[in-house]
């Protein structure tokens, strides 16, 4: 073969290199625009039913800024999401004693999962009797379960309260840890094949890293309509 030849040959095989790899970042591209609320921020996903159940949830930032508030907390404390995210520190809302407020922004910096006691002050500025505990979610962020105590807390109730609330709480975790669970597995494989199908020159390795995020990205979605 002719130098030519084998010229032409090669600028046909990189073109269709060229062609695949625009093929692949486009395939990409639509399954991060379908799915990055999924990949890059777990709480897009949960933001409709977080709202509407009747259990307590919040989620804050690593820096304890609210961003969600559902309707549970806000029809049982009276604050509103908008007065809690415009709030640069939405805790002290809630625990203005400056010992409460800085015990409760410890347990939340350590994501503690074991529910505590505490003391909640509502909008009225009557206090509730609530327990809460916390899980990171795979974002970074941090989710916020709750339950309000404070009928149970009377002494005619206490037998009857504390079955109850061992049930609750055992449920409760279990939630927890099912939500962190399921999620972690397959956010962590999206996000470290999309980092090795940006950096992978091989066509057919990039093809193996697409097809892999393609699948992590079903069993996510599945996980999440379940």
């Amino acid at each position: 073969m002719s130098n030519a030849n084998k010229l032409a040959t090669l600028q046909h095989e990189l073109e269709q290199l060229r062609k695949e790899n625009a093929h692949l970042r486009t395939e990409l591209d639509n399954l991060r625009k379908k799915q990055s609320p999924t990949s890059l921020n777990t709480l897009t996903q949960f933001q409709d039913l977080l709202r509407s159940l009747p259990v307590l949830f919040f989620v804050c930032d690593p820096q304890c800024r609210c961003l969600l508030w559902n309707e549970a907390c806000h029809e049982l404390l009276g604050w509103t999401e908008e007065e809690l995210k415009s709030h640069p520190k939405p805790l002290t809302l809630l625990y203005p004693d400056i010992m409460d407020y800085q015990a409760v922004q410890m347990r939340l910096e350590q994501a503690e999962r074991r529910f505590y006691r505490c003391l909640v002050r509502s909008q009225s500025g009557a206090y509730r009797l609530q327990k809460w505990a916390y899980c990171r979610l795979p974002d970074g962020n941090i989710l916020g379960i709750g339950y309000d105590i404070a009928e149970m807390d009377r002494p005619a109730t206490d037998i009857v309260a504390a079955d109850l609330e061992e049930t609750r709480v055992q449920l409760l975790q279990q939630l927890i840890g099912d939500i962190t669970h399921d999620l972690k597995t397959p956010l962590s494989i999206i996000n470290t094949k999309v980092f090795l199908l940006e950096r992978e020159p091989d066509a057919s390795r990039r093809q193996i890293h697409a097809t892999a995020i393609i699948e992590q990205v079903r069993r996510l979605t599945e996980l999440i309509d379940n």
